[in-house]
């Protein structure tokens, strides 16, 4: 297994994954540029380790160039392992399609127009974990499946995230996923929602709606057998949002949860 450099081996994270001396295995190291590395990185091979060499490191969707697609796009693979990047102003940050174990850890989502992280596809078991989701427009993570017949295989791992976002987590057409311990404040729609999401675990997360806003803490519709256990919720039940909305849905299991009223 290999260590490589970047800019000191390539002069691009996409170079290096892409060159065939890197091989599955190896580790690349991204050192600070001071321009950032403006580029949408698409991820093919299994165990790769993508390391920040420390908190200063990013990747520009917008300077100079304009990017449509993900700073990262891990597509068919397993074991991959993306860490420590500060990723900003991309429409979407990073996208994990029909992948296995990839892990998502420590980035930082900035200005994300639609979704920070987005699971699809045949993907299962992924880890998102101690990232930040601010500044944002959209949903800070979204895990689905196509449809009914075409869900995605689930049981991914969201925790210990810190998310300011318009929307918080979404699951539609995904089961098994455990959300646990994750801080979830100022959504102004919905901080975590289930559709068509069965026997997912949401288990101690700090829920905080927007101030104002009509909004849903836990929405579920359509979805059975969910575990809601020592979540801490507040909102603001003056502009009519919603503690726990359960629409359609049956065998959820409600413990040990404790809602409040969201002051100013």
């Amino acid at each position: 297994m290999a260590t490589f450099y970047v800019p000191d081996d390539y002069s691009s994270i996409n170079a290096a994954v892409n060159d065939t001396a890197v091989k599955p295995g190896d580790t690349i190291i991204v050192k600070y540029n001071a321009s950032g590395y403006n580029e949408e990185v698409s991820i093919t091979k299994d165990n790769l380790r993508i390391l920040a060499y420390n908190a200063d490191v990013f990747l520009d969707g917008n300077t100079p160039t304009t990017l449509s697609g993900p700073a990262f796009h891990v597509n068919g693979c397993s074991n991959v392992r993306i860490e420590g990047f500060k990723i900003q102003d991309y429409t979407q940050g990073i996208k994990i399609e029909n992948s296995a174990n990839t892990i998502i850890n420590k980035c930082n989502f900035i200005n994300i127009t639609t979704t920070g992280v987005n699971i699809t596809g045949t993907s299962s078991n992924n880890t998102i974990t101690k990232c930040e989701f601010t500044t944002s427009t959209g949903d800070a993570i979204v895990i689905g499946g196509v449809s009914p017949t075409y869900p995605s295989n689930g049981c991914n791992d969201i925790t210990k995230n810190s998310i300011n976002e318009l929307n918080g987590i979404k699951i539609t057409h995904s089961h098994n996923n455990n959300l646990a311990c994750n801080q979830i404040t100022g959504n102004a729609f919905t901080g975590i929602s289930l559709e068509n999401a069965n026997n997912n675990h949401i288990i101690r997360n700090f829920i905080e709606g927007a101030a104002g806003h009509n909004t849903h803490a836990i929405y579920i519709n359509a979805s059975n057998n969910n575990n809601l256990s020592r979540n801490m919720i507040k909102v603001d039940t003056d502009a009519g949002s919603t503690p726990i909305d359960i629409v359609d849905s049956s065998g959820t299991t409600l413990s040990n949860n404790t809602i409040e009223e969201l002051t100013t």
